[in-house]
């Protein structure tokens, strides 16, 4: 499974890349459960559209 399809998966969003335009609180939930799944930082800064260090912080 490709990873764009598996974040489609865990996340239920049409499209990865409007994870970046969720509020604040539902992104960082979002990206939690995709590290959580182990999704490595750069898949997720990647597809999601969301900075190296916004994914590090969470």
């Amino acid at each position: 499974m490709k990873t764009a399809e598996l974040i489609k998966s865990i996340t239920n969003v049409k499209n990865p890349g409007d994870i970046q335009a969720y509020e604040k609180q539902k992104r960082n939930k979002l990206i939690k459960l995709l590290k959580e799944k182990g999704l490595s930082i750069r898949q997720i800064e990647r597809l999601a559209g969301v900075s190296f260090g916004v994914i590090r912080g969470i």
